[in-house]
C-alpha cells in the first residue's frame, strides 16, 4: 500500500496543512515465481527452434510453429516496406 499527502505549502509560523491523502493498493497481489519455476519456463522457451532472417534492416525471429504461407506473407510485406 502507497500513501500520498498533498500540503499546502509552510506559513511563516512553520507548520503544514495536510489538505488531502490518498491511499493506493494494488488491485491483485503480485505472483511469488519460484527460482525454480522461473528456471523451468526459460528453459521451457528455450527449447524451440527460433531462425532469424533479416532483409536490409529488418530482422524476422520466426518460430518453427509459423505455417509457411503466413512467412511468405510477412517477407513480402517487408520487402513492399
Amino acid at each position: 500500500m502507497m500513501g500520498i499527502s498533498i500540503s499546502t505549502p509552510m506559513p511563516d509560523d512553520g507548520n503544514c496543512q495536510v489538505i488531502e491523502h490518498l491511499e493506493a493498493r494494488p488491485l491483485r497481489a503480485r505472483r511469488g515465481w519460484s527460482a525454480e519455476a522461473k528456471a523451468r519456463l526459460v528453459e521451457k522457451k528455450s527449447r524451440k527452434k527460433c531462425t532469424e532472417i533479416v532483409i536490409g534492416e529488418v530482422v524476422l525471429r520466426v518460430g518453427s510453429d509459423v505455417e509457411p504461407n503466413h512467412l511468405a506473407n510477412v517477407i513480402r510485406a517487408v520487402r513492399k516496406a
